[in-house]
């Protein structure tokens, strides 16, 4: 009763279950009001009569009761009435929508339309929401504004891009746009519903009255809460007709309307099912990939959680490991914009390096294991306390050895740590050359400095809000750091050494051993192994020229910069005080010793050393 005497509930009318109280002011308005109320029920005495003759007599009297054809016939009638109309039907994403919206005292309403093949305008969708406290105090200008606005948001998967147009009962609401001296709340409201472009027409209310209805009533069924609620039966429509596109160019050709068999034809080829999954076919030189498709409503959190798990990483890591086992429309674009925004690689960001003097001198680049690069990471919220040359021996041991076999060099800084006694005697038992970079002189070992400078920002993202426990994100990003494509060899640490891919949570890459049977004699083949072992010798090969060739660009590159220092034999220089790490020095101490203190006594590796002599008879280079 409720529905169908919706319109004129509090105004002239009261609903009990089935009791209805009328009211009016004047003996003619309650001859208006009682018309309006029998034609709601045209018809309803004469339909139920077999169903309330059916309870006469019962009680006290204890009369039978006897369920005739006549009340069955009456019992159907009733259904079809109470079920025939609205029906909600399925959104068509080539016709315009139409929203009409409604605003009352106590709440709002919308209702989602099309236009049908048969010319009449058909439901999508209902929506209403009980107005809080606050807003029922809002002007009516406001509250109509506010109905319109929860309707866009409520639907925006279906508005956005589309044409289509809002009815409302409100005639002033065809100039908000034009409003002179908007309130502070209407200028945020304003700003926020151009965003959907809406074309908002007048309609007149005795017209409007579904949205009319659906703002009339509140109760307990109705929605208290400020926040707009996405529909996810919506979402799942439109993410069918729209944005899971792909699967349509599975389906038989016969079933396609003929606009839409050329483009069927043009990429059904590029698309595979499996197991009911979606997967693109993505060709990168000889190797091809199946990337299962992504609908539209997980690209967010997929990006989210992936440029997460593996340590924050640049848009080209991202999108290089997720091109292979993912695919959606504009994802290079989607993933830029989302890793864009990131809080935590905004704030962990490093500054500009500054300019340099000396020119370059590129490492060589050795086979595969032969050459380590080894340093210690500092300034971390907890101290290294077992930074010992027993302990550098034990993990040369334990994490190189072990794993890599016996390595022919290592490069380290001049550090105590890696001058000591037990580490030189341990790494010439085992015959490995020991290289050491100039003092204070980190870019020697730049391999590894730029490793421990990556580490670290990953170590800070990983454990952003959460920096004393840094410790338990180390094996996450060292992980992080060996999957992530290197831009100079095109491969990652992880394929260079094992010669696949890596596979990561939720992965859905091929197996690495592919079985198959032999048509003769039925024999298993493995057919896996050997391309593999040729693909890492290719690969370390390639990688290795790479590395060749781009240090000549680097070397070009850093020496055009260069400003040249030239001194000659018997000048006095400056050199650098190079104050303690933890103490800041600037203003308290000079950055430079007095250049009457050391003298140019050589010159080696045309201007980017020099060997210095202290006048007190120390010397340094």
């Amino acid at each position: 009763m409720n529905s169908v005497l919706g319109n004129c509930l509090d105004k002239f009318a009261m609903v009990y279950l089935d009791d209805i109280l009328i009211y009016s002011k004047t003996k003619e308005e309650h001859y208006r009001h009682l018309r309006y109320v029998l034609e709601k029920l045209h018809g309803f005495a004469s339909l139920a009569a077999p169903l309330t003759e059916l309870t006469k007599g019962t009680g006290a009297k204890k009369r039978a009761i006897v369920w005739t054809k006549d009340c069955q016939v009456a019992f159907e009638k009733l259904k079809d009435r109470m079920t025939a109309a609205p029906i909600l039907v399925p959104p068509n994403p080539d016709a315009p929508y139409v929203v009409e919206t409604n605003a009352s005292d106590y709440a709002v309403g919308a209702v989602l339309l099309q236009q049908g093949d048969d010319g009449q305008m058909h439901p999508l969708a209902f929506e209403s929401k009980k107005l809080s406290a606050v807003e029922r105090n809002y002007p009516a200008q406001e509250r109509e504004l506010l109905a319109i606005l929860h309707a866009l948001r409520t639907w925006r998967c279906f508005i956005d891009g589309r044409r289509y147009t809002v009815f409302s009962d409100h005639y002033p609401l065809k100039y908000f746009r034009s409003k002179t001296k908007p309130t502070p709340r209407l200028t945020h409201w304003i700003a926020e519903i151009e965003l959907y472009d809406p074309d908002i027409q007048y309609k007149p209310g005795h017209e409007n009255h579904v949205p009319d209805l659906l703002s009339r009533r509140d109760g307990p069924n109705c929605t208290t809460d400020t926040q707009p609620l996405e529909p996810n039966y919506l979402y799942a429509l439109k993410a069918i007709q729209e944005s899971d596109w792909p699967k349509f160019y599975t389906l038989v050709e016969e079933n396609w309307p003929p606009t839409y068999k050329d483009l069927l034809t043009k990429h059904k080829e590029k698309f595979v099912i499996h197991a009911d999954q979606v997967f693109r076919i993505i060709k990168n030189g000889n190797d091809k990939y199946e990337a299962r498709y992504v609908l539209f409503a997980r690209h967010a959190d997929l990006v989210q959680e992936f440029h997460k798990s593996v340590g924050h990483a640049s848009k080209i890591t991202v999108l290089d490991l997720m091109h292979k086992r993912w695919w959606w429309p504009g994802m290079r674009a989607d993933i830029q914009e989302w890793l864009a925004a990131c809080e935590q690689c905004q704030l962990a960001a490093n500054a500009d390096r500054k300019s340099h003097h000396a020119p370059m001198k590129p490492l060589e680049v050795p086979p595969a294991f032969s050459c380590w690069h080894l340093d210690f990471i500092g300034e971390l919220p907890t101290t290294i306390n077992d930074a010992t040359g027993e302990a550098i021996a034990n993990f040369l041991y334990e994490e190189i050895m072990m794993r890599f076999s016996c390595p022919n060099e290592i490069l380290t800084d001049r550090g105590a740590n890696f001058m000591s006694n037990v580490l030189n005697y341990y790494m010439g038992h085992l015959k490995i050359n020991h290289l050491r970079t100039s003092s204070f002189h980190a870019r020697t070992n730049s391999k590894v400095e730029r490793t421990n400078s990556i580490l670290k920002q990953m170590l800070r993202k990983f454990a952003h809000g959460k920096i004393h426990h840094w410790d338990q994100f180390v094996d996450p990003a060292v992980f992080a750091c060996q999957v992530r494509k290197h831009r100079t060899t095109g491969f990652s640490p992880y394929f260079l050494v094992y010669g696949q891919e890596p596979n990561l949570p939720g992965d859905m890459l091929p197996l690495f051993i592919r079985v198959t049977e032999n048509e003769p004699g039925h024999t298993t083949v493995v057919t896996g192994r050997v391309p593999i072992v040729h693909k890492i010798r290719e690969a370390r090969a390639l990688a290795e020229k790479r590395l060749q060739d781009n240090a000549v660009k680097d070397k070009a590159k850093w020496d055009v910069a260069i400003k040249p220092q030239t001194f000659s034999v018997g000048d006095h220089v400056h050199t650098d005080r190079l104050r303690p790490i933890h103490t800041n020095s600037s203003i308290s101490a000079k950055p430079w010793y007095d250049p009457t203190a050391a003298r140019a006594i050589e010159r080696r590796y045309m201007d980017a050393a020099t060997k210095l002599a202290f006048v007190r008879g120390r010397t340094i280079i």
